[in-house]
């Protein structure tokens, strides 16, 4: 759980999954100073944030789990509501790779909500093609069978 978290915090101030090795000795350089009047219980938070796992690769999985489960969140709330609207547009990252990114509105009991339902990198060509439809196509695909495997519904219920 503790990976988890600073997982998340990392994710959200968009720094590198890198830094995970550092802060993980930070907290271990605190610990030992906040508790040096306590030795027996500095050495036992001591051992204990040790066997935290943290590495970069353990971030990236562990920040991987998030997003899975900010999906299906999401995917939940749209089955709910009665309406919604998709909001597409395609634009170039900073490495000349077409994205292709898909907003929905909808409204959740409580308020109308606008969130990043995908965002889909378009490698090749895709003037005058169907790539766009294609891929967010797959999407919608791949999303409705695993809404489908997490309710056991079949997809026409969906």
């Amino acid at each position: 759980m503790a990976s988890l978290r600073i997982s998340w915090t990392l994710a959200k101030a968009k720094k590198l999954f890198t830094d995970v090795q550092l802060i993980k000795t930070c907290v271990i350089d605190i610990v030992e100073e906040v508790l040096s009047h306590d030795e027996k219980t500095k050495k036992t938070v001591v051992d204990l944030l040790k066997q935290v796992p943290l590495s970069d690769t353990t971030a990236v999985r562990r920040v991987e789990v998030l997003a899975e489960d900010c999906l299906r969140a999401l995917l939940s709330h749209l089955k709910k509501a009665d309406f919604m609207s998709l909001v597409i547009d395609t634009s170039c990252d900073r490495t000349d790779i077409e994205q292709l990114s898909v907003f929905v509105r909808f409204f959740n009991e409580k308020a109308f909500r606008e969130e990043l339902l995908c965002l889909l990198p378009l490698h090749g060509c895709t003037t005058g093609s169907n790539a766009p439809q294609c891929r967010l196509e797959q999407f919608f695909r791949d999303a409705v069978k695993e809404g489908c495997q997490e309710d056991k519904e079949s997809p026409e219920k969906i």
